[in-house]
């Protein structure tokens, strides 16, 4: 197994190939992602396989020349990358993605993007364009060519028992980050997916190979050549049948691309009907010997195009490819390999480590001169924080009027007196602001609507002008809150609590809020669309003394229908039951449920799913509130607000355009079938034609389809007096 392996370099291009396949989207690998585990066998592989040689022609190790040669293997071509991504995205990108790609960059540079990135939320949790985002892998790389020299120094002064020790050393190390690899997935996905602790044991996989292959690998061609083919067709089974990564991998999953490439190893490049046949290939070679290049330009050229330009058709994103390939060539020619086979720098390890010093501290220069020039701020002026205009409190009466559409008997609403009847029918109720000069104006509230409550329609009129205002508006003010450098930061504390479920967890978690003592019980279930509004519940919970409980599971819909992933299909049917069952314990007063809009079952079949979920839900719970989805922008709101501070205008969508036309009527007709209630936040964020992006200075979205917590403070008194028209005022079996 030594020398030159035809087979590994063959294998490298496949591997590079599926991930770029994955990243741009084109011909089905939807598991394309498991190249990146290839490479991690691979390097393990290669790098013991390395030091174990020197250790056999010299007893030691020398760190010095271990750490000199991967400076030059791996920091000119990845130098050259962060400096052209960072010093580009001063020209493609909005300030505020420019920032993060600096800070993307510095992290880069200093072999930590895993731990950025982890700390940003995870692979599937990204917010803003990251073209440095394939840096994570690079980052564990040289965290294991860190730790695993030193481990193998140490056994190499062990003399003979060498071999002996570094099995031992690969199968208790490996074993123990294979455990937790597998055990926290489904707790911690972002952890294991990016730190080296759990991933480790691909690395130890190909360790173990290259110091104790197989005896029967060496004297069975033909058993040599049946392994190595099962690996390659096991992985292009997994390129194709691998989903969505988030919340399920590595853990367990992961094994398939180890054993598959550790079979693709043991195969060996001798056998002559191995699958070094295919692997042997000169395309293949060429590709394997430049996919280090092809794998670091690659996904910058993606992520700033698409950043720049919008969503690419497949013809553009295969260009772009065959443009990474070409930048690789010309790096490898021009720059990584003379640098790689320079015999100078290879006669004294010190010069290739000052040479890898200067690298890095030319990418962080470069990222920090970028971020010196950008100014995510605005030199606006700051503006008061808006106020909502609220109901009057109720005084002596309250005005009785009809509840909507699926009630079945009349709702006291607490609408202050006086009110008068129009002749055309309306309703004209007095409504209170909250601003420091209270006053009391008179509005007329709408007939009975099948979206929202009466009193719902009286408190949007009254803020009507509130938000027109915002439409018109073009100045960012300068206390936004929350800021551009926060709102990717800001999550409702459930989150944090972990009562927000992810993948591999179906049991709603005791989570409650509020007065946990009163005798009067919330519940808000849902997806992520439901956690968005958990402040606006939280405060009206804590004002009136009821006890709020949060039921919610990421990307899972209240509606019973299936979903693009089937594991997420079985889990969310899973947390549907576990969520009933959980309400018929609690008999809870009100049940809020809302959630966002996944794209995949019939129309016919969503609502008839809504209904399912509906009708189970309206059993054991007192009033059932199915609460319509916000309004959605086409674009990240706060990259647009942070690209044009004086033009906000630019960052209005159209309101038929953001509000789901055929989701709402799917969505009224299952109310009306099922005999709940439903209410609508359209008019709370949107004008008659347009919704905004800024309200006073409150930013209303932290993406372009999730309101912040900000804003969900701001339109808390709409969820008050959602909740008011079927709760007692201050009713709690705790203190007052």
């Amino acid at each position: 197994m030594d020398g030159f392996r035809p087979d590994i370099e063959g294998l490298r291009a496949v591997a590079v190939v599926s991930v770029l396949l994955y990243h741009a989207d084109l011909l089905g690998f939807r598991g394309g992602y498991i190249g990146v585990d290839v490479f991690f066998v691979l390097s393990g592989f290669l790098i013991t396989r390395l030091l174990a040689g020197e250790v056999s022609r010299t007893g030691t190790i020398s760190l010095r020349t271990f750490w000199a040669r991967r400076a030059r293997r791996l920091l000119p071509a990845s130098s050259l990358t962060l400096v052209a991504t960072v010093v580009a995205s001063r020209f493609l990108v909005d300030p505020l993605t420019r920032g993060f790609i600096v800070r993307s960059g510095l992290a880069s540079a200093g072999f930590a993007a895993n731990v950025l990135f982890w700390s940003r939320g995870g692979y599937s949790h990204v917010a803003l364009p990251e073209p440095l985002l394939h840096f994570w892998s690079l980052a564990v790389e040289e965290q294991f060519y860190l730790f695993w020299p030193l481990l193998l120094l140490a056994a190499a002064r062990t003399g003979r028992r060498f071999t002996r020790t570094v099995v031992l050393l690969s199968l208790v190390i490996g074993s123990a980050s294979l455990w937790l690899c597998i055990s926290q997935t489904p707790r911690r996905d972002s952890f294991t997916f990016y730190w080296l602790p759990a991933r480790a044991w691909e690395f130890l996989a190909g360790a173990l190979l290259a110091v104790a292959p197989l005896a029967l690998t060496r004297r069975a061609p033909f058993l040599r050549a049946v392994l190595g083919w099962a690996g390659v067709a096991v992985l292009a089974l997994g390129w194709f049948t691998f989903g969505d990564p988030q919340g399920s991998f590595p853990g367990y999953r992961a094994l398939l691309p180890v054993l598959a490439t550790s079979a693709v190893i043991l195969g060996g490049a001798a056998a002559p009907d191995g699958p070094v046949v295919l692997l042997g290939l000169r395309p293949l070679q060429w590709l394997g010997k430049r996919s280090y290049a092809i794998y670091l330009w690659h996904f910058p050229l993606l992520v700033l195009a698409e950043a720049r330009w919008g969503p690419l058709p497949a013809a553009t994103r295969a260009a772009l490819l065959a443009g990474a390939v070409l930048l690789a060539a010309l790096t490898f020619v021009l720059l990584e390999h003379p640098v790689r086979s320079s015999v100078r720098l290879a006669a004294r390890p010190a010069y290739s480590l000052a040479l890898g010093m200067a690298l890095v501290a030319t990418a962080v220069a470069a990222s920090a001169g970028v971020g010196v020039g950008t100014d995510r701020s605005t030199a606006n002026a700051g503006v008061v924080a808006p106020t909502l205009a609220t109901l009057a409190p109720p005084e002596t009466d309250a005005v009785t009027l009809p509840a909507t559409v699926g009630s079945m008997a009349p709702v006291t609403t607490a609408l202050a007196l006086p009110s008068t009847v129009s002749p055309s029918g309306a309703t004209s109720t007095s409504v209170s602001t909250t601003s420091s000069t209270s006053t009391t104006v008179a509005i007329t509230v709408a007939p009975p609507s099948v979206d929202n409550q009466p009193s719902l329609l009286a408190l949007a009129a009254a803020n009507k002008a509130l938000v027109e205002e915002a439409i018109t508006n073009e100045l960012v003010p300068a206390n936004l809150e929350p800021s551009l450098d926060r709102v990717f930061d800001e999550r409702p504390i459930v989150y944090s609590d972990g009562c927000m479920l992810g993948i591999g967890q179906s049991t709603p978690k005791p989570c409650e809020y509020g007065d946990t003592t009163s005798a009067v019980t919330v519940v808000l279930m849902g997806d992520s669309h439901a956690a968005q509004w958990f402040p606006a519940f939280e405060a009206t919970a804590l004002k009136h003394h009821w006890r709020l409980v949060l039921i919610g599971k990421r990307h899972c819909p209240v509606a019973d229908t299936p979903q693009s992933d089937a594991q997420y299909t079985r889990e969310c049917a899973a947390w549907r039951r576990k969520a009933i069952a959980k309400i018929r314990e609690m008999k809870p007063a009100v049940t809020v449920l809302t959630q966002f809009w996944y794209a995949g079952p019939s129309w016919s079949g969503y609502r008839l799913g809504l209904e399912r979920s509906l009708r189970s839900i309206k059993e054991v719970s007192g009033r059932v509130v199915l609460m319509g989805d916000v309004p959605r922008h086409l674009v990240q709101v706060p990259t647009c607000v942070s690209a044009h501070p004086k033009s906000l205008t630019k960052c209005l969508v159209d309101r038929a355009t953001a509000i789901n036309s055929r989701r709402a009527a799917m969505d009224a007709e299952a109310v009306r079938r099922q005999g709940v209630d439903r209410v609508r936040p359209d008019d709370w964020l949107c004008g008659a034609s347009r919704c905004p992006a800024v309200i006073g200075n409150i930013l209303v979205y932290r993406d372009d389809n999730h309101i912040s917590p900000a804003a969900a403070s701001f339109l808390a008194p709409y969820v008050e007096t959602m909740l008011l028209v079927y709760l007692p005022l201050n009713s709690t079996s705790g203190p007052s």
